[in-house]
């Protein structure tokens, strides 16, 4: 680093400590003009006078060197819209570069490392076409991340690290390493603060605060009923219960429709079960439904009554970007060739074409 950078470091203890010059250098064994060239930048301490000069200060030699273990929020946050936007409008290898420069240069940041790994997981599932070596290698790296991220985060990223590796063991069909790896995870069965906290911000009268905050778990407990819902269909289903199979897939889809919320996994999944039981003039119909709610969905919640004061990570740009694959590839799907002719769904493909070549 720079000299004036820990001259100036030193010179801010310094005062902070009530110390002159003089009484400085007595306490590191050096002449007052050595902590004057110190401080105005005309050179640095010795490196073997860094730990006395630290003890002097009561400080650390990291916070005289300027060394942080992580990352200033307001940079990692940088750092993460810049590898978002080039995952989204450049490539896998564009982003994947840029992370590994970045982990290079902050090599002690676990959570700069669990936003490599969450970003090149997630984008890696709208990519069509990759070959399975190749996703299952990129996916194996996103671990190595994860698990250095658990290791050196504190226990709230500790959680997440832990969650998203456990999707990703799902992914590569590991699911006894997935469940080993939520059972690490603390149970939910005790009080749930949040449950609380709305009361007590009514108390103080913060009731800006309790909408963003009750709007925000709402959303999440919203999506989390969703993909309950959609687990209880696939237990249902595997053991041929079909009638509540389909109640809790309409359930899904009726969560959707009321909170405004979901990309359409309700109608979607109703539109394959109809497939399944030969229905095609049926499965027809909600593949229109369900194209309709992709085509319909908004890039933000700004509109929402339920959800306005929440701001989506990913921006207007990102948001079309991501439109534009999901419409891409409900054209490019397979599962829907038994549809091919009737009215209804050829209908469908015709709107999606016309919004493609819109955006």
């Amino acid at each position: 680093m720079e000299k004036s950078n820990m001259g100036d470091v030193v010179f801010a203890l310094r005062k902070k400590r009530g110390l002159t010059q003089e009484q400085l250098a007595a306490k590191v064994g050096v002449s007052a003009g050595a902590v004057s060239k110190w401080e105005t930048g005309g050179s640095s301490p010795d490196i073997f006078l860094l730990s006395p000069l630290a003890r002097a200060l009561d400080t650390t030699p990291d916070e005289l060197l300027s060394f942080h273990r992580e990352l200033p929020e307001e940079e990692l946050m940088r750092i993460k819209e810049e590898l978002r936007n080039l995952y989204l409008f450049h490539s896998d290898e564009a982003g994947e570069t840029a992370a590994e420069r970045y982990m290079k240069e902050y090599p002690n940041s676990g959570r700069l490392k669990l936003v490599a790994a969450g970003l090149a997981q997630m984008y890696l599932g709208i990519r069509e076409n990759m070959p399975e070596e190749l996703a299952e290698a990129k996916l194996r790296r996103c671990l190595e991340l994860l698990c250095e991220a658990a290791e050196s985060c504190g226990y709230e990223r500790r959680e997440e690290a832990l969650f998203v590796s456990a999707g990703i063991h799902m992914r590569l069909n590991e699911p006894e390493a997935a469940e080993a790896l939520l059972l690490k995870l603390p149970s939910s069965r005790g009080a749930e603060p949040m449950s609380l906290y709305p009361a007590v911000l009514l108390k103080l009268g913060k009731f800006r605060q309790i909408e963003e905050l009750c709007q925000r778990q709402l959303l999440h407990h919203v999506t989390l009923s969703s993909v309950m819902l959609s687990y209880l269909a696939q237990a249902a289903d595997g053991e041929g219960r079909e009638q509540e199979k389909l109640t809790y897939l309409a359930a899904v889809h009726q969560l959707e429709l009321l909170f405004g919320t979901g990309m359409g996994a309700g109608a979607r999944s109703m539109a394959l079960q109809s497939i399944r039981n030969g229905q095609t003039e049926e499965a027809a119909r909600w593949f229109s439904g369900y194209a309709d709610r992709v085509l319909g969905m908004g890039t933000d919640y700004r509109d929402n009554p339920y959800f306005g004061t929440i701001t989506l990570e990913v921006g207007l740009s990102g948001q079309l970007e991501i439109r534009k694959r999901l419409l891409a590839s409900l054209l490019e799907e397979k599962e829907w060739e038994p549809l091919a002719g009737i009215e209804t769904y050829e209908s469908a493909l015709i709107r999606i074409r016309e919004r493609l070549e819109e955006l």
